[in-house]
Parts: structure tokens; C-alpha cells; sequence
């Protein structure tokens, strides 16, 4: 169990200087905590079985909200209460390693800050003490001396969780800047009305002083976009599950 508190010697207010309608907590401190309980075992000398769940508790009233992240998951803006950060099995081989679950999926080498490390669940909401949740995915690397090739399939997109809009950790943006006219024949796009399935491929070798990897990746966009319609109405999966 972990817990954090942050002292405010200063009044929140909004960045024009309060004259927006958002209502933000003007608590002198916030307090935050979270029970983890975590779990690996072995079953026989091959296959691993790992297990993480936490539930968490803030004097910030809009910090969480519901149980248990999933493709329905209608509160977006917060992070749920308590959920599974990891649960997976894996099967070792000779030259290969089979995972399936909820994973950790790191991208990258750099072990202070990786700009390709963005395939995580992340969750902001608390920036002073980010929380790292796994992806749920299939992954099978195959060892190729010092180097793995990786084929990785995500069921579906996943976003993390921001500052809530009462958060004073919220920021706000010029509201001009989303007022863009939409040229005739393009539409627009949105991150969270898509959760399709993604594909990777990952290569990661090793050389006398040098790290290198590389990779190629299929999936839904990551924030909104604006396309061109070229075919008109039509049908778009939206969401991988019946």
C-alpha cells in the first residue's frame, strides 16, 4: 500500500482568470492511497501466471469513478476505482516466449523516458503520481540469438486518463482552436469512438555498444483526425465485440 499527499498554498482558478464556467476543487491538499496486490506463480517449469490489482482512494471526489476498465467503459474522463493491472499467462520455450493477457508492452530502450513508449495505459489523472497499467494483448517472441522478433495483436485501442476538468491539475486550451470548418467531402474522425484491433511487428537486436529495435504498427488513430471521405455513407466497425 502507497499513499501521497500535496499541500496547495495557493488558490486554484482557471487560466483566463476564472471567468470560465468550470467549477474546479479549491482544496487546501489532496490526500491519495492505493492497496496493490500482486501475484506470480509457476506452473510446472515452463509456463508463469502474473497478477496485479489495485483499488485506490483520493479526497478528490471526481479522481475515480466505476470498477474495472473494459471496452464499454462509459466514464472516460476518470480512472476506474479498482481494476486488474496485469493478469497473464506465459509459455517459455527453447526459442520463443507465448504471452496472453494483460501485459506491460514497452517500446523502446531508454530507461528514464522513451518517446516510443506510448502503448501502455497511463493513468494522469493524478500527474504527480502517474500509475502504468498493461494493454491486453497476444505477443510471440522469437529469439534469434541476441535479438527477439515480436508479433503482437491488441484486441482493441485503449486511452488513458487525463486531469478531470474540476482537477486544478486541468488545463485549459484556446476553445477557438476546435472551431476548425470542416472542408466539404472530409470528416472528422474521433480517438474514442474506435477501438479497433491493432498489429505489430517488433524487432529488437543488441550489438557491441549498441541497442536498436524497430517496429511496424497497425491501429486505430490515437486522437481525432480528419480524413477524406472519399466513399461517402457507409458502415465503420467501431468496435470489435458483438
Amino acid at each position: 500500500m502507497e499513499g501521497f499527499g500535496t499541500f496547495y498554498p495557493r488558490d486554484a482558478k482557471d487560466d483566463d482568470g476564472g471567468s470560465n464556467d468550470r467549477e474546479i476543487d479549491d482544496s487546501d491538499g489532496q490526500l491519495w492511497s492505493m492497496l496493490t496486490l500482486a501475484s506470480r506463480a509457476f506452473v510446472g517449469s515452463s509456463m508463469s501466471l502474473e497478477f496485479e490489482a489495485y483499488l485506490g482512494w483520493t479526497t478528490h471526489d471526481d479522481e475515480f469513478a466505476g470498477y474495472f476498465h473494459h471496452p464499454d467503459y462509459d466514464k472516460h474522463d476518470r480512472p476506474p476505482r479498482g481494476d486488474i493491472k496485469l493478469f497473464n499467462i506465459k509459455q517459455e520455450g527453447v526459442n520463443y516466449t507465448l504471452t496472453v493477457g494483460k501485459t506491460m508492452l514497452d517500446v523502446g530502450l531508454a530507461e528514464i523516458f522513451s518517446p516510443t513508449d506510448r502503448f501502455n495505459l497511463v493513468n494522469a489523472s493524478y500527474p504527480q503520481h502517474p500509475q502504468n497499467y498493461g494493454t491486453w494483448l497476444a505477443r510471440l517472441a522469437w529469439y534469434l540469438g541476441q535479438d527477439t522478433l515480436s508479433f503482437i495483436v491488441t484486441p482493441y485501442e485503449e486511452h488513458g486518463w487525463m486531469p478531470h476538468p474540476s482537477s486544478r491539475w486541468y488545463g485549459d486550451g484556446d476553445p477557438d482552436f476546435y472551431k476548425i470548418a470542416i472542408p466539404p467531402g472530409f470528416a472528422v474522425q474521433d480517438a474514442d469512438s474506435v477501438h479497433n484491433t491493432g498489429y505489430m511487428a517488433l524487432y529488437e537486436g543488441m550489438r557491441e555498444g549498441l541497442l536498436i529495435f524497430f517496429f511496424l504498427l497497425t491501429t486505430a488513430p490515437p486522437c481525432t483526425r480528419l480524413y477524406e471521405d472519399r466513399l461517402g455513407p457507409r458502415t465503420q466497425k467501431n468496435t470489435p465485440w458483438p
